[in-house]
Parts: C-alpha cells; structure tokens; sequence
C-alpha cells in the first residue's frame, strides 16, 4: 500500500515559500525583459534591409533576430510591437523550429 503524503510540516512551508520567492523573481526578470525589449525597439534600425552597407545590413538582421526572439518571449500578442513600431511594420509571425533529426527524418 502506497503511503500517502500530507502537505503540511515545514517542509512544506519551505517549499511554499521557495515557490513563492522564485515567482517573485521570475516576475522581476520578466520585467527586465520587457524593459530590454521596448529600449530595443526603440532604437532599433526598422530600415536597414535599404541600405547599401552590408556591414550596416548584417548588423539591423542580426538585431531583429533578437528582437523576434525576445517578441516570441515576452510580447506574443505583439502589442508592445504595435506600439512601438513604425507603420507598416507587421508583428513577426511564430517561427516553429522542427529538429528533423529527432522525427526520424535524418
């Protein structure tokens, strides 16, 4: 017969206030997050594919496969990229990454 466990004693208080002290924290760092996301798209290039340095090119893709990362993280509905963004510029659709190798296809 299996025992059963009671959720009570101060192991369990531990480990309430444990759970709750990593929230809070995952609560600051998602707001740090956030904050690095709205500086970015603050300052970020939104016309770099127009200009005729490749240096200048590479750097504003390199930027914007962050700020697509971070978006898909921290702003999924795309409402702080509405908000930020120029006209015209349309919220990055999710990207699915499928590992082939591991569906048996490679």
């Amino acid at each position: 017969m299996a025992a059963v466990l009671k959720a009570t004693g101060p192991d369990f208080n531990r480990t309430l206030v444990l759970a709750a002290e990593q929230n809070l924290l995952n609560d600051f760092e998602r707001e740090e997050r956030v904050k690095e996301y709205r500086r970015k798209l603050g300052i970020a290039d939104w016309n770099y594919e127009h200009t005729d340095n490749h240096e200048a090119w590479r750097a504003g893709r390199d930027e914007f496969t962050k700020l697509y990362e971070l978006q898909a993280e921290v702003d999924p509905d795309g409402e702080i990229w509405h908000s930020v963004a120029p006209a015209g510029f349309a919220v990055p659709q999710p990207r699915i990454v499928i590992n082939l190798a591991t569906k048996g296809v490679l």
